[in-house]
């Protein structure tokens, strides 16, 4: 044997012996640990190939939330047919709703600064009382300036005795057929999965993005 190749093999044997001690002395620790605490659970390596599932967890996960915005709510929809080109009317109503009686409602329409103009219809004003369970109904009648897509917001604001409180709907004049298509498909994939019994980690192999893939989730055994 060479002189270089006696060193290697004293080296290899000089590791594995020091990695043997090391195991010894971490059992030994452990043993001794186990002596001074009997109800210690001493634990191995986690399963990397061992799956839990968290219907809790997995459920607050993709739960729908919202901001606080108290017991009012707004909602914007489209009457008649939608904007498609430059110079076409459309009207808007926006609804108003509580879950409380409250006074003094304030409901704004806000407008980009160009993209649409105002035809008829106010664009804000104060809804003296708003009674649980009937709903305010507003309309405002605009013009597609531009064939870019313009974001229009109804915002609402309103307060009780205690807390100051507000919600807001939006509708985009050319993109909102594409938007609430997505928002189906979205919301459909979400109940799939909510209706699924996948762990939470699953969550990421989902395809939200609505592109086609063969293989959308994974699960590992």
């Amino acid at each position: 044997m060479s002189g270089q190749s006696l060193v290697m093999f004293i080296s290899v044997i000089a590791i594995a012996i020091a990695a043997n001690r090391a195991d010894e002395s971490s059992s030994w620790l452990q043993q001794k640990n186990l002596e001074q605490n009997p109800g210690l659970s001493v634990r191995g390596p986690a399963s990397v190939d061992g799956k839990k599932d968290f219907p809790l967890a997995k459920k607050e996960l993709l739960k729908h939330t919202h901001k606080v915005r108290g017991p009012l709510a707004a909602v914007v929809e489209l009457v008649g047919q939608r904007p498609e080109q430059d110079g076409d009317v459309f009207v808007l109503k926006g609804t108003v709703s509580s879950e409380q009686a409250l006074n003094n409602v304030e409901f704004t329409w806000n407008l980009p600064a160009s993209g649409v103009e105002v035809v008829n219809g106010q664009t804000s004003s104060v809804i003296a009382v708003l009674s649980e369970g009937k709903p305010f109904e507003t309309q405002i009648t605009l013009r597609q300036v531009g064939s870019a897509n313009a974001r229009v917001t109804l915002r609402v604001r309103g307060r009780d005795s205690a807390l100051q409180f507000g919600d807001a709907a939006f509708y985009h004049t050319m993109d909102q057929d594409k938007l609430d298509a997505a928002r189906l498909e979205l919301r459909s994939k979400s109940e799939a999965y909510m209706a699924s019994d996948l762990p939470p980690t699953s969550v990421k192999n989902l395809d939200l993005s609505g592109g086609a893939k063969k293989e959308q989730l994974k699960i590992f055994h």
